[in-house]
């Protein structure tokens, strides 16, 4: 990942959009098993405990709390119309009640899973992105409560990244795995 050519040796990547992504990077390398890929953290349900279920059946997860669609049927719901997520993010900054409760629910609900990412692999860095990270602008107090509500107020404060909602940095990143792999014969 273009990112990890830095003076960080440990990054944690989050990504938001259809669902939630997770990765990690130690001294330039992709920390990968048999898992890697599979999406453990969407089901993740330390989110919102007594949250929505998600299409597997886990209540509350980052899944069935973070994604898009679970932003925007949740804003939906509530005002008794259909609302895309982007809309479900204006009316929340606008201070449409119902959506920014949803919107800050999630944030704080994404506040804990950075915690809970922070706590257990003490990552340097967290890079969050996708095409749902617009979330983190309009939901960024909420956020920081989340983080406060799980994480040791001794630790250090989080350093936290966002990148472009496109496809970008991506493209980029997978190009220097490529790269990597091809001319350093690392494997990922």
């Amino acid at each position: 990942m273009v990112w990890c050519r830095s003076r960080t040796g440990s990054i944690a990547v989050v990504t938001l959009g259809a669902g939630v992504g997770y990765g990690l990077v130690i001294h330039d390398d992709l920390v990968v098993d048999k898992d890697f890929g599979i999406g453990l953290v969407g089901h993740w349900r330390r989110v919102d405990p007594f949250g929505p279920i998600c299409p597997s059946g886990h209540r509350g997860c980052a899944h069935s709390v973070l994604s898009q669609s679970a932003i925007s049927q949740a804003v939906s719901l509530a005002l008794n119309r259909p609302v895309e997520y982007e809309e479900a993010l204006d009316l929340a900054e606008g201070g449409e009640p119902v959506a920014r409760r949803v919107v800050d629910d999630a944030g704080r609900g994404l506040g804990r899973m950075l915690a809970a990412i922070a706590n257990l692999t003490m990552p340097e860095r967290i890079i969050l992105g996708g095409e749902g990270v617009r979330l983190v602008d309009v939901a960024k107090d909420a956020i920081q409560e989340g983080i406060d509500e799980d994480r040791d107020s001794r630790a250090h404060k989080l350093d936290l990244v966002t990148t472009p909602s496109d496809n970008t940095e991506w493209c980029r990143g997978a190009a220097v795995i490529a790269i990597q792999r091809y001319v350093l014969g690392r494997r990922l």
